[in-house]
């Protein structure tokens, strides 16, 4: 549904904003918080209804020392793929100075870092959009993923044409944190 143009004088209804704010770019899907896991799995987040999806997670705290790397597996009915993924990261390290990694992990894709200053605690945060995981061809994924001395830009694509509908997120160490899924409306 296209959104409404308003003009000069017109009166704006709370039918009007109501119908604004139901066409936002960004529709929250599902969202919630973990706590001491390893692993987060979302199941049924990606439907026919949106074709592009946005993914942002907030680490608060981890279990191990040093860094600590978030992966993330795409998911059809329950069940993880583990082939095929390709992906870069582009980062930089505060005190350490630019750093180019290539990291092309077949298994899953690069997605976030926690700090790697040696203790556990730190934080992390990544923004990520997946390009149509519902659809059964090539699923694409790019973004961004920061703690408190990285930053680095993630991208790649996962090469097995199938329609996936969830996720499960993957750190070396127990996590607690929040995620959100939005979809992406295309008008």
């Amino acid at each position: 549904m296209a959104v409404k143009t308003f003009t000069t004088g017109e009166v704006l209804t709370a039918a009007d904003t109501n119908t604004y704010l139901a066409n936002a770019y960004g529709v929250l899907v599902t969202g919630g918080s973990f706590s001491g896991v390893s692993n987060v799995i979302v199941n049924n987040c990606f439907t026919s209804t949106y074709r592009n999806y946005r993914l942002v997670v907030h680490i608060t705290a981890y279990t191990a020392a040093g860094a600590v790397e978030g992966q993330i597996n795409l998911r059809a009915s329950g069940t993880n793929s583990s082939v095929s993924y390709y992906n870069v990261r582009v980062g930089a390290s505060y005190g350490a100075g630019n750093v180019l990694e290539a990291a092309s992990n077949t298994t899953r894709w690069f997605v976030g870092r926690s700090n790697g200053s040696g203790s556990a605690g730190g934080a992390n945060v990544f923004d990520i959009n997946i390009f149509g995981p519902q659809i059964a061809d090539r699923t694409w994924y790019s973004g961004t993923a920061a703690d408190g001395n990285y930053v680095a830009s993630v991208g790649g694509y996962h090469d097995v044409q199938t329609a996936y509908d969830g996720f499960q997120m993957t750190y070396g160490a127990n996590i607690t944190g929040t995620y959100r899924v939005y979809g992406l409306r295309d008008s």
